[in-house]
């Protein structure tokens, strides 16, 4: 049977803004219904403009039902709301009745969210009428020809708060002219500024600005040119070691070669090389178990980045080189199907991830399948998928050691297949 059209009404939707989930509660009141006509409910959507529905619900509610849902990732701009509800139940006679409520299209506009608040903020030394930040607004000057005080204030931007400003207009002291005057070191002056450096040769050249329109000086000094050193690290380096960053620049003698855990700016110092920890007791770099050539976890997969070597595959415990455990991290399974409900003797396709589980230890049962779900495909393959077609409600579980996942298909009740 069909019901007679549905009423929206208290239709209310939180404001929010975009890419964060809106819950929308809708009442609705069917002619001639009540609650026990109908035990299941199968709601239906379609969304014009972006985002998706999840948490749906019906409740009834004294003569009327009351629908709620989630809808995620809007963005700014008119989205329209199409909505069919489902209704199914035992009939009078004992047997099944079906009802289809379709509601015209419910539409609404997400605003985009408005820019964040900015403080007014005086310029830092204030120079007048100036901002940081924020817009200059009631400019005032209050003075005489002797001297006065600039006032203004930074309107803050989208709510933000103003700062108040001023700056003193007084006369300052007079100072007498001064020439520049080079300093005995290059590039330096012992009256007014240096400026314009360089080295041309043998010589160092730069110039001392005077002051108070005092007059600019050039200035020189000559190079004294000192041979490299020529000391060196002493003794045999370390096996899986690197010299640390600096450690045999400018020595001041000849110097033995160290081995510690960690550089510490000895100069002649090295440490272990990536794929090697420093072993106290014998004083070496050791290999990592992820670097070693061994299959210290016994599963047949040696190290991070073994094929390079032995043509084994790479240990599924070792996420590098510095990894000292080959030990296989296990996560739970998991299933899923592209469609969860279909029409009776369509198809879909079932996928899944064994999360780095041995896939010869799973299996994947219902409905016609059973086995490992992974057994034609040769390799190290942790995903996966089957194309199924079912008559009936089916719940396909994937089996591994270290748990199990489950996903269940519906069938359409007859009538309403797509």
């Amino acid at each position: 049977m069909r019901a007679a059209g549905p009423v929206f009404e208290n239709v209310a939707i939180s404001p929010t803004f975009s890419n964060i989930p809106t819950l929308v509660t809708l009442d609705f009141y069917p002619a001639n219904l009540e609650r026990s006509d109908y035990t299941s409910y199968l709601i239906l959507y379609s969304i014009d403009g972006g985002g998706f529905v999840y948490d749906d619900q019906v409740s009834w509610y004294g003569g009327s039902y009351s629908i709620s849902f989630t809808l995620g990732t809007l963005l700014p701009g008119n989205h329209t709301v199409t909505l069919q509800i489902l209704g199914s139940g035992v009939a009078p006679n004992g047997g099944t009745q079906l009802a289809l409520w379709s509601f015209s299209p419910w539409s609404f506009t997400v605003d985009p969210p408005p820019p964040p608040p900015e403080n007014g903020l005086c310029a830092i030394p204030e120079v007048h009428y100036f901002c940081a930040s924020g817009t200059a607004v009631g400019q005032f000057y209050m003075g005489n020809a002797a001297g006065g005080m600039y006032m203004w204030q930074c309107s803050g931007i989208s709510g933000g708060t103003s700062d108040s400003c001023f700056e003193f207009d007084f006369p300052g002291p007079v100072f007498p002219p001064q020439d520049g005057v080079c300093s005995q070191t290059h590039y330096g002056c012992q009256v007014g500024s240096s400026i314009k450096p360089s080295q041309n040769g043998s010589t160092y050249n730069w110039d001392c600005l005077g002051t108070n329109g005092g007059v600019t000086i050039s200035c020189s000094e000559a190079v004294i040119l000192t041979p490299p050193p020529t000391n060196s690290c002493t003794g045999p380096g370390f096996a899986g070691s690197r010299i640390c960053p600096g450690a045999d620049s400018e020595l001041l003698v000849n110097t033995p070669r160290t081995l510690s855990s960690s550089c510490t700016g000895v100069k002649c110092e090295y440490n272990c090389r990536p794929g090697y920890e420093y072993d106290g007791t014998t004083s070496s770099c050791e290999a990592t178990q992820c670097n070693d050539g061994i299959d210290n976890d016994g599963d047949g997969k040696i190290d991070y980045r073994a094929p390079r070597r032995s043509g084994v595959s790479n240990d599924p415990g070792c996420t590098s080189i510095l990894d000292n455990n080959e030990a296989d991290l296990f996560g739970l399974p998991k299933i899923s199907a592209s469609r969860k409900i279909i029409n009776t003797g369509a198809t879909t396709t079932l996928l899944w991830n064994t999360s780095n589980n041995d896939e010869s230890l799973c299996s994947l049962t219902g409905g016609l399948i059973s086995g490992n779900p992974l057994s034609p495909t040769a390799g190290d393959v942790e995903t996966g998928s089957v194309d199924v077609t079912i008559t009936a409600r089916t719940t396909f579980t994937l089996t591994c050691p270290s748990g199990t996942a489950s996903v269940t298909v519906d069938i359409l009740p007859r009538g309403f297949e797509t």
